[in-house]
Order: structure tokens, then C-alpha cells, then sequence
């Protein structure tokens, strides 16, 4: 018999994209590879994976919890496949950030080796990346249920809920984290996509 998962993932595919012009970000080509499929193949066969977002063909078992009514924000989303968790902890992605599948199972790691709510890499640039972070289950529990209705609320907002702690991420771990928000974005990662571990 397996022993039970100890993580889940929640991938945000929810997001309308309205700096590339209103285009779903999930349906994104990288490498003739929708951003979504190509994010999915890249996590743990181990960890259940919820997409926050619309019902989609994807080549992995998954489920689906997209936020009622649709445009709610990351933090709607988050609450609504929350509903799925059955896990002790979670990671939290965002479908944009297609290669973070080595930086997913390396946060599963180190939360472990130093158990905290929530943890958060910091890109070389000093960005906190609140959209890969990992967290406990019931932590981000007790901080949704202090902000009150989700919708249009930030993650920024959620995790000043929760004790964080950080993990410095070096030049080439934060690759691995470049998101596409811009035409510039989507160009950047079909031409010079980062080298993936």
C-alpha cells in the first residue's frame, strides 16, 4: 500500500491575463506546450494537483475547483480548492510560472526540514514570490477564514495572516520562477526558456 501524500499543489489557472490582452494564460504555447501541460508534467506523480480554473483536457489526473463567480482573484481561487485539499500541506503555483516544477518539490523539502505557516522564496532580485510558496494545510486555513470573502483580495493580504519564513533563491533557482505577464514575458520564454534541472 502507498503511504498517504503529504502535499497537494494548487495550480492558479483562473486568471483572465489582461496584460497579454485578455488570453488565457493556461492555453499559453511554450515550446508548442500549453504553459498549464507543461507546468503539470513537471510536478511530483505523488502530489494531487487542484487547478483553480475552468474544467480543461490536461494529460495528468487533477481536479477542478475553479471560484464562484469566475473572476474572484488568486485568493478566490485558492479558497475554492481548498475545498479538495485532504493533505497536511500544500504548494501554491501559478500556471505562468510553467518551469517551477524543480523549485516545487525543493520547497516540499525544506518546509519539512523547518516546519513554518507558510514559506517563500525570494528571487535574486529580491522579489517575494507569493505564487510558489508552500504552506500548511491548516495554517492557510485559519488565514482564509480571518480575511473574510475572498474575492478580489490579494495574496499578499493572505500571507500577512500566517508566520512566514523565506528561502534566498540563487540566479539560476529564480529562472525557474519567471513568470509571463507581458507579450515581452511569453516572447522571453519561447525563445530563451530557463535551463530546468
Amino acid at each position: 500500500m502507498n503511504p498517504s501524500p503529504t502535499w497537494s499543489v494548487i495550480v492558479l489557472a483562473g486568471g483572465t491575463g489582461q496584460r497579454l490582452g485578455g488570453a488565457d494564460k493556461a492555453a499559453l504555447p511554450i515550446d508548442g506546450t500549453p504553459a498549464l501541460e507543461r507546468l503539470l508534467a513537471s510536478l511530483p506523480d505523488d502530489m494531487p494537483v487542484i487547478v483553480a480554473g475552468p474544467d480543461r483536457p490536461v494529460p495528468r489526473p487533477v481536479t477542478f475547483r475553479p471560484e464562484t463567480p469566475a473572476g474572484g482573484g488568486p485568493v478566490a481561487g485558492i479558497a475554492a480548492a481548498m475545498h479538495s485539499v485532504k493533505t497536511p500541506n500544500v504548494i501554491i503555483v501559478a500556471t505562468d510560472m510553467p518551469w517551477s516544477g524543480p523549485i516545487i518539490t525543493a520547497l516540499a523539502e525544506r518546509f519539512v526540514m523547518a516546519p513554518t505557516d507558510v514559506l517563500i522564496p525570494v528571487s535574486a532580485d529580491g522579489r517575494r514570490q507569493v505564487l510558489c510558496c508552500a504552506w500548511s494545510a491548516d495554517a492557510l486555513r485559519h488565514a482564509l477564514d480571518g480575511l473574510g470573502d475572498p474575492h478580489g483580495r490579494s495574496v499578499r493580504d493572505l500571507v500577512s495572516r500566517a508566520s512566514a519564513d523565506e528561502w534566498q533563491l540563487d540566479e539560476m533557482q529564480s529562472a525557474l520562477l519567471a513568470d509571463i505577464d507581458t507579450p515581452n514575458d511569453l516572447t522571453r520564454a519561447q525563445r530563451e526558456p530557463p535551463a530546468v534541472p
